[in-house]
């Protein structure tokens, strides 16, 4: 059945900022760089080089970005940040979009602030999931990196990669996963991979393909809500 008005209003007013790979979204707009921008972004653009649950963040991404109009066509600011990806203006083009999109993030003193502090402003200013928020601010770091933009060393210490300890058991080869970019790894240390192998993912986290899906444009509240049930109970067989 199709949502009535009101629900798609909802849905809109509620802005989800980007929790795609940076490096993915920086490998969509090299593309555009290659092929050219076209006069409107849909699964024809990306979908042969990204998946459907990808592709559905790339989308969530350029509209909160604001390089897509209502309609999904191309705004001033994506064909500018295409043009000056490889160049000398890439930084503060990518660095201006930031200044737009995350005023209130980006209105914070990042040399100063901490790790605890940044990500209380993000959930104070963004109503999305733990999970979403954690690859929320992932990515804003990593494009604020680019952009040159100073950030605290607190923060980006605060959110580096917890390195795993190190197994005793020999070391297998594993077969390369998907490039999904650069994240700070989960809290949770006991994945269900051997509980649940026919279940697992590339990454170990079963949990993960339920995450990868999560499009809070798209999906409604209940919807959502049914899928993060899920989640948390991965999570909890995962940690007993």
């Amino acid at each position: 059945m199709e949502a009535s008005v009101t629900e798609r209003e909802h849905r809109a007013s509620v802005r989800v900022p980007p929790y795609i790979a940076f490096r993915t979204f920086k490998t969509f707009i090299e593309d555009l760089k290659v092929n050219g921008v076209p006069t409107r972004i849909d699964r024809s653009v990306w979908g042969a080089r990204f998946s459907g649950s990808v592709g559905a963040q790339l989308m969530s991404a350029l509209r909160f970005l604001s390089l897509l109009d209502g309609e999904d066509r191309p705004e001033p600011a994506l064909k500018a940040l295409v043009e000056a990806h490889g160049a000398d203006g890439w930084a503060s083009a990518l660095r201006t979009i930031l200044q737009k999109s995350y005023e209130p993030i980006m209105a914070l003193k990042l040399k100063e602030i901490t790790a605890q502090e940044l990500g209380d402003q993000f959930k104070a200013n963004y109503k999305a999931q733990e999970e979403v928020l954690r690859k929320s601010i992932t990515f804003f770091l990593q494009a604020a990196q680019e952009a040159e933009v100073e950030i605290s060393r607190r923060i980006l210490k605060g959110t580096r990669r917890v390195a795993r300890p190190r197994s005793t058991r020999p070391a297998r080869k594993r077969q390369e996963a998907p490039v999904q970019g650069d994240v700070p790894a989960p809290k949770l240390e006991s994945p269900l991979a051997t509980r649940h192998a026919s279940a697992a993912t590339p990454n170990g986290r079963p949990y993960q393909t339920l995450i990868d899906i999560l499009d809070p444009e798209r999906m409604g509240e209940e919807e959502m809500e049914a899928v993060w049930t899920l989640i948390r109970y991965l999570k909890k067989e995962g940690k007993s």
